[in-house]
């Protein structure tokens, strides 16, 4: 009997502490839809366009013994370098992607190679929007205006 005064005053305590929550609550979900704008539609988010693996087997790729010299100052792949290039990333990636491409971009213009074919990856040269295409692409720059691009077409 001594303490259901105290029990009746403990409960009071939580029901008006519940209830302000569930107003502030309210309150935020209510100014929220007010200003409905174009930032939260998560429906025009990209696709993923990066792939941690393919940046860190392309580093990797690069620091085998002494590739990133003899790219950069070949611009080109020989026997050596392209062989390994392809043992890395096509049997890879061919798995998970469509096409795979490593090459060189020399001032913005990319470059044939005998290793990696570019029309399996063509319709990101023929000028879509980024937006519009589902792919990985990975640059590492070499020297100025010479950079080695791995690009990875989703399937």
């Amino acid at each position: 009997m001594l303490y259901k005064k105290a029990q009746v005053g403990e409960t009071m305590t939580w029901v008006v502490a519940t209830i302000i929550i569930i107003i502030i609550l309210s309150f935020s979900i209510f100014i929220a839809s007010i200003n409905p704008g174009k930032d939260k539609d998560i429906s025009r988010l990209l696709d993923k366009q990066s792939d941690l693996l393919a940046k860190k087997s392309l580093v990797a790729y690069l620091l085998t013994e002494n590739i990133y010299n003899q790219l950069k100052e070949k611009e080109n792949f020989d026997k050596n370098n392209g062989d390994l290039a392809q043992r890395i990333f096509k049997e890879l990636y061919e798995k998970d992607y469509e096409g795979v491409w490593l090459g060189f971009i020399i001032d913005k213009i990319p470059e044939d190679n005998n290793y990696f074919e570019k029309e399996k990856v063509g319709s990101y040269w023929g000028g879509i929007k980024k937006e519009a295409y589902n792919y990985v692409l990975e640059d590492i720059q070499l020297k100025e205006g010479n950079e080695l691009r791995l690009i990875l077409t989703r399937k």
